[in-house]
């Protein structure tokens, strides 16, 4: 009975293995970026430091071999503190749906071509004097080119190289004597080796 058992989990092994790019096969990835600046001009003692980190889910699921579609959940945070008494910290809370394709390019390195749509929520506090609150809302299209090396059967990396995106946000800020409202419209691209993200992703 051990025997058989046994013999059944190498099976269903192999059998995830061999499906691993393939149609039916889930993947969840875990991406994460931090960035943190820091200047300071030893004539006047100004000093800048800055803090951003990245997080983020995906759960995705290949609909044909090599075709994958997914849904991203983010959160970002970012800290910025100035000696002239400026205190800036902003949170976000975001969702995305992406599609990606695959494209084999030598042994496990396969070349990736996407799309995606977003939506991002950032709720801000800062201090100059007085305080100021702001809130955002964020939308974005893009297309973007990936590189994919597939580590072993069930995990795979990503690195982000190439990204074109069109951008829509809306921004209202309050503090105790101004209120008011920023709309703004953006179409931006990325290069190779410019913004680089990377995510390890779960093969089951």
């Amino acid at each position: 009975m051990k025997k058989f058992l046994f013999t059944v989990l190498v099976i269903s092994a192999c059998t995830i293995s061999i499906n691993a790019q393939t149609k039916g096969t889930n993947a969840i990835g875990f991406g994460f970026t931090s960035r943190q600046t820091k200047s300071e001009n030893a004539t006047n003692g100004f000093f800048n430091n800055s803090k951003n980190n990245f997080a983020s889910l995906t759960y995705g699921r290949f609909i044909r071999d090599n075709t994958r579609v997914g849904i991203t959940l983010g959160y970002n945070y970012y800290e910025l503190r100035q000696s002239i008494e400026y205190d800036q910290t902003t949170r976000g809370y975001g969702a995305g749906l992406n599609y990606q394709k695959y494209y084999p390019l030598f042994k496990k390195f396969y070349a990736v071509v996407g799309g995606r749509g977003e939506y991002f929520y950032n709720k801000g506090e800062g201090s100059f004097g007085t305080s100021t609150r702001s809130k955002q809302n964020h939308y974005n299209l893009g297309a973007y080119g990936s590189a994919a090396y597939f580590l072993s059967k069930h995990f795979t990396l990503e690195a982000k190289l190439l990204s074109a995106d069109i951008n829509y946000s809306k921004m209202d800020y309050d503090n105790d004597d101004l209120k008011q409202s920023e709309t703004g419209f953006n179409l931006s691209s990325s290069g190779a080796l410019n913004n680089l993200g990377f995510n390890i992703y779960f093969l089951f």
